[in-house]
């Protein structure tokens, strides 16, 4: 709404002057805008982007030139303003849309997020050329931010939750809602000068080898603080209370920040499984193992109905063997050891012998080969031993 682009539904608001509502066309001639998404041309080098921006403002001709030397200066691009911007890195190219932004001169320059996504040496370097901007060209900034520590850079901030302003002021004025500063002591006795900084009506909490007392202007504090302690004081350091999120919003915004606890819990835990999960599938595509795994499981049950039983069937103590004749399977030479039973189509083991082989009464016994099964098995023949399947 600031930069017109959205009209207002009630209310008002004015930038430079002029009404937003009312005065739209005066408002953007006195505004720079760098939005959160990429808006240059990444085919056109970075003085062609600038050119052609300067062409959308009206810049007049003889001064085009020496705007663009300018705010490349700015941001320190001079020297890739001939560079195609598809070889910039991300943090060039946000550079680059704040030299844009300032490139036709503004009243006000809106930056939406402008370090967003950036990693910490280029958040640095964004900043230097926003303040210097602010410094040198003497132009007010509106930027937005998520990162509580830029916020200490404004003069003048808003917190906005859930769409309301629920604070305003000064970093100074916000952070004294926060609480006080923090001052610790280290002593020669942190017992006796807790007493006597009690006495007199310090407020003061006991570490494990430090004092830390709390108080308004803590470093103007330091001196009498010294003086009550009455001890000898070995080390001093004051703390100011920040902008953090959690403690600012907190305190002010008047909501419990420990409300997201339990949501962030459940998301890391749904994360974490899904995780597992797609490294298991993964794995299982590479070695297999969860299907060697899931065969082992359903062949169990199959074991206990091997032969036909006219009461209920009872797991084996092993797997059954190969029906005997004399000591030994049909067909099996004397001496060798009997072998495990193979559920059909377990795919763990041999195949088993077409229909109408080795199954049914004697008549449908299977003598191929030598091997000779008895009723209700099969027989096949991968080695020189016998196995057999039930049906």
């Amino acid at each position: 709404m600031l930069c017109t682009l959205t009209r207002p539904g009630s209310g008002h608001a004015a930038v430079a002057g002029f009404d937003v509502a009312r005065q739209p066309k005066a408002v953007r001639r006195r505004i720079g805008l760098v939005f959160q998404e990429p808006t240059l041309d990444d085919r056109l080098t970075g003085e062609q982007n600038l050119r052609f921006h300067a062409v959308l403002y009206h810049v007049p001709a003889a001064e085009v030139e020496q705007r663009i030397g300018r705010v490349l200066r700015l941001v320190a691009l001079e020297d890739r303003r001939h560079d195609l911007v598809s070889t910039f890195s991300g943090g060039m190219a946000r550079r680059l849309e704040i030299a844009r932004g300032m490139l036709h001169t503004p009243a006000v320059l809106f930056l939406d997020e402008p370090t967003v996504g950036l990693d910490p040496q280029t958040r640095a370097l964004v900043w230097e050329d926003v303040l210097r901007l602010r410094r040198e060209e003497q132009v007010t900034i509106f930027l937005t931010t998520h990162y509580m520590d830029e916020a200490e850079y404004a003069d003048r901030l808003a917190i906005i939750d859930h769409g309301l302003i629920v604070a305003t002021g000064t970093p100074d004025e916000l952070k004294r809602q926060v609480g006080a500063d923090t001052v610790e002591l280290i002593t020669a006795d942190n017992g006796a000068a807790a007493a006597r900084l009690e006495a007199a009506g310090f407020r003061v909490r006991c570490g494990e080898e430090e004092l830390v007392v709390f108080a308004e202007d803590g470093e103007a504090q330091v001196p009498r603080l010294i003086e009550t302690a009455g001890v000898r004081v070995r080390s001093v350091h004051v703390h100011r209370p920040t902008l953090g999120m959690s403690t600012l919003v907190g305190s002010v915004a008047g909501f419990d920040f420990k409300k997201f606890l339990f949501p962030g819990i459940v998301a890391m835990t749904v994360m974490s499984t899904a995780i597992s999960s797609a490294i298991s599938i993964v794995w299982d595509r590479e070695f297999g193992f969860l299907h060697e795994m899931l065969v082992a499981r359903s062949a169990a049950p199959h074991w206990y109905s091997a032969r036909p039983s006219a009461g209920p069937a009872s797991p084996p103590s092993r797997a059954p063997s190969c029906p005997t004749n004399g000591g030994r399977a049909h067909g099996q030479a004397p001496g060798n050891q009997e072998q495990p039973m193979v559920r059909q189509g377990s795919g763990t083991g041999p195949a088993a012998p077409a229909p109408g082989h080795g199954r049914g009464d004697d008549r449908g016994a299977d003598h191929r080969g030598g091997r000779t099964c008895s009723a209700g098995y099969g027989c096949t023949r991968p080695t020189s031993s016998s196995s057999c399947w039930a049906p």
